[in-house]
């Protein structure tokens, strides 16, 4: 498959995912979760003290998305918690990564 992300995302601010004793870098956008229904919770059941508004959504280029779920993302100084990731296509080419993001428990505290 022939991917694209790279070109598309390049001006984007910079994300690190740390995963263990490794890092994994990537580039791209996160926002708000705007719906209160998203993927994620169609097929699994959020713990207790876990809501909707603390949901964000990732989409641009970080290879290494899908295999981080449970992980932290980090953009700037604001860090999340990987709850489920995904590659988005079209035919045969590869145009961006996707996941939804909770903010950990130190962010939601400012998030009222």
């Amino acid at each position: 498959m022939r991917r694209i992300a790279s070109r598309i995302f390049k001006t984007q601010r910079q994300v690190k995912i740390i995963a263990g004793t490794d890092e994994y870098f990537g580039r791209g956008i996160i926002s708000k979760s705007r719906s209160v229904k998203t993927d994620f919770m169609d097929s699994e059941r959020l713990r207790l003290g876990e809501f909707p508004k603390n949901l964000c959504v990732f989409i641009g280029d970080c290879e290494s998305l899908r295999e981080s779920i449970g992980e932290i993302l980090t953009c700037g100084d604001m860090s999340y918690r990987i709850l489920s990731a995904e590659t988005v296509t079209a035919g045969d080419i590869e145009i961006c990564d996707r996941a939804v993001l909770e903010k950990t428990a130190e962010e939601t505290a400012y998030d009222k």
